[in-house]
């Protein structure tokens, strides 16, 4: 942001008394050349809100006659009817720490279930339904509601629904789509700058003004399908698909439960699975047990459980590696000679 901006918006939230601390000070240091800065230009016409010690002064004894009292009336009556026909709109971030599931029911009837390790925004506006998912992975049950288009920001993506029930992932290689019902539409986000909206730090793209008329053309993505977006942003922007089993749908899916499902995925594979879910980091150095495929299911944060089905069906022992109090211990994984092959 350019600098007299920045001033100008932080000036802009300052009190009288503060102002007038500021520009005191200011006045003494006017001539060291470090650090101060002339502020009397950046000033705003005025402030835009007042010290909390203010009070206004008290005022005399009301007169009421029936106009105002009638007036009022009428006033909370139409704010007592608009509470019952327009729910409150959701506005917040929300997060969960690893290993950790969140559902989060959203006013409109729609649904979210936040894997480990996910971080995501909500906005809601007369025009639209808007979610920004910064991390992790979320799976979305939408509720219909043709007049606020649900939409939800990943990276460069947006991802429209189309009345269904998809899931997104942010992983290390790009933006994974999984639709289980009905469409979607994902599109290019053409502004991923972010813009100010509000002083709490709130950031959104320009894209959650669009109107429900002036949705942008995209791919259309039918349920039992799945949608790839390469992270590297320095290529065209491309969506890959590809038919998906619904049993594969449904094992990708298991940690909703808290589970995780692998139907012949390698033992690196499953690591990095694992990983996601839990402080205790698995590590395989073994080049000959690293591609063995596995198969089974497993609590996502059993990491125990794990280590003792791979030692009992694969002869495969687990070693503490460096100090057991760390943050993140590691456990390097290794094939016992005397283990079965």
């Amino acid at each position: 942001m350019p600098f007299a901006l920045a001033l100008t918006l932080e000036l802009t939230w300052l009190s009288l008394e503060q102002r007038a601390e500021l520009e005191a000070y200011g006045a003494r240091n006017a001539t060291r050349r470090d650090n101060v800065v002339d502020i009397s230009r950046y000033l705003p016409e005025r402030p835009l809100r007042h010290p909390f010690i203010e009070r206004p002064p008290a005022p005399s004894a009301p007169r009421w006659t029936w106009a105002p009292v009638f007036g009022v009336a009428l006033a909370s009556l139409a704010l007592l009817l608009l509470s019952f026909t327009k729910p409150d709109l959701p506005t917040g971030e929300y997060l969960t720490g690893t290993g950790e599931h969140r559902t989060i029911p959203l006013a409109d009837g729609s649904r979210i279930a936040m894997n480990t390790q996910t971080r995501l925004r909500v906005r809601y506006s007369p025009h639209g339904r808007d979610i920004e998912l910064i991390e992790g992975e979320a799976l979305f049950w939408v509720a219909r509601d043709p007049l606020r288009p649900f939409r939800v920001h990943a990276r460069r993506t947006i991802v429209e629904a189309l009345g269904t029930q998809f899931s997104i992932y942010l992983g290390n290689s790009g933006t994974k789509i999984a639709v289980t019902q009905g469409r979607v539409k994902v599109f290019e986000n053409l502004n991923p700058t972010p813009v100010i909206l509000d002083p709490n730090g709130l950031l959104w793209t320009d894209t959650v003004t669009l109107e429900a008329s002036q949705s942008p053309e995209g791919l259309v993505v039918s349920a039992g399908h799945e949608a790839r977006i390469s992270r590297d942003s320095f290529t065209d922007f491309e969506v890959e698909t590809r038919r998906v089993e619904l049993d594969e749908l449904e094992r990708r899916l298991a940690w909703v439960n808290g589970n995780l499902f692998f139907k012949g995925e390698t033992l690196g594979e499953a690591v990095d699975e694992f990983n996601r879910y839990n402080w205790r980091k698995l590590k395989v150095t073994d080049p000959v047990i690293h591609d063995l495929q596995l198969g089974g299911e497993f609590e996502t944060t059993n990491v125990d459980g794990f280590i003792e089905a791979l030692n009992k069906l694969y002869g495969i022992g687990a070693m503490s590696l460096g100090d057991p109090g760390s943050r993140e211990p590691t456990i390097e994984l290794r094939h016992r000679p005397t283990g079965p092959p």
